[in-house]
């Protein structure tokens, strides 16, 4: 909004964020908003924020947990899968008829996934092991934000959009699991957009939790060796050996290592 004197007046985009559910104020929630130039504000523990100074323009804005309790979103109610971006949002926010544009978001809780991570025969518990939700997006995985179970062997994957998961257990010295007890043989077999039809779903309704999604893991072989220069026999310090795997007649990378 421009006065006649053709001074700009100061124009800002404030608003609420609640829980859709309880309508309790979401603190802590930051809400970026963009038209050629990102601004970005934090909700305060009433929920608002406030994104003072911009300039004239139609503008996309987004809401994003930053402790993972919510689900990303777009203003106008567009969950998002992977991170929000305001040029998805359906719903522009104009700045250009009013000093002050009122953007108000109500957010839906996230889904938690939790379950214990322990080692095949032992019974262990495996720590440091990441865990990737992957999202059947219409046919094809979505890799989500993961976790890393604690030294019991546990998890928590939050802020989670409503839908079916796979779950993908990642740990160096074991074999690659996914949920159900299926051993990845190969890389390829357990990416986040082949494993929509490997072991078993999980499905979560927003704000919904699902426990005791539980892995036993297998530890996996190994072995060492050393790289030598052909002739002078010197060590090789620098480059990588792929590991391939035989299966069927078919040849399949499976890990790829440094030389050191």
């Amino acid at each position: 909004v421009f006065v006649a004197a053709g001074h700009a007046v100061p124009i800002r985009i404030a608003g609420r964020v609640t829980d859709a559910v309880s309508g309790a104020p979401v603190v802590s929630i930051s809400v970026v908003a963009m038209a050629g130039a990102l601004v970005r504000g934090t909700t305060d523990q009433n929920g608002m924020f406030d994104l003072p100074g911009l300039p004239p323009g139609a503008y996309g804005a987004v809401a994003v947990s930053q402790f993972g309790l919510y689900p990303g979103e777009t203003f106008g109610g567009l969950t998002c899968l992977t991170p929000c971006s305001v040029n998805a949002a359906p719903r522009i926010i104009s700045v250009s008829a009013s000093a002050v544009a009122t953007a108000d978001f109500r957010l839906t809780p996230g889904a938690t996934i939790s379950g214990r991570v322990t080692a095949a025969g032992s019974q262990m518990p495996v720590a440091g092991v990441t865990i990737y939700p992957v999202h059947d997006s219409g046919g094809r995985g979505v890799p989500l934000t993961p976790a890393t179970t604690d030294a019991q062997g546990r998890y928590t994957v939050q802020g989670l959009p409503a839908g079916r998961y796979r779950l993908v257990a990642f740990s160096g010295p074991y074999v690659t699991q996914v949920f159900g007890g299926v051993m990845c043989t190969t890389l390829e077999m357990c990416d986040s957009g082949n494993v929509g039809g490997l072991g078993v779903p999980v499905d979560v309704s927003a704000g919904g939790a699902a426990t005791e999604r539980n892995f036993e893991l297998t530890p996996g072989g190994g072995f060492s060796g050393t790289v030598v220069e052909a002739g002078s026999g010197q060590a090789v310090t620098s480059g990588s050996i792929t590991v391939y795997q035989i299966m069927n007649g078919a040849v399949f990378p499976t890990t790829t290592v440094s030389v050191d």
